[in-house]
């Protein structure tokens, strides 16, 4: 969950964008995971923008559990997303889509 401006937003679900929907700078990086919550009818989606470099075993995790279901991929088991958020972060927020 995440909670933000005295709310808490349950996780729905996670996906990735390939190549990143973000840009920083006008830098558009290689990935981008959407960890996406609900409060009641609102959603929140946290961004997290991922760039090529040191393995990640936490992600290797992820590409392992994948499977095809019905022309899509779905990750099985249990993932704590917390292991995505960088330990030295910076964000941004806005509003709308």
């Amino acid at each position: 969950y995440v909670h933000y401006k005295g709310l808490r937003y349950q996780l729905l679900n996670f996906h990735m964008h390939s190549p990143s929907e973000h840009t920083i700078e006008h830098i558009r990086y290689p990935m981008e995971f959407h960890l996406v919550h609900k409060f009641r009818d609102k959603l929140l989606v946290v961004g997290i923008l991922v760039k090529e470099g040191r393995k990640h075993s936490h992600l290797n995790k992820i590409w392992d559990s994948y499977v095809l279901l019905k022309n899509k991929l779905k990750v099985e088991g249990e993932m704590d997303p917390i292991v995505l958020i960088p330990p030295n972060f910076e964000f941004y927020s806005y509003e709308g889509s």
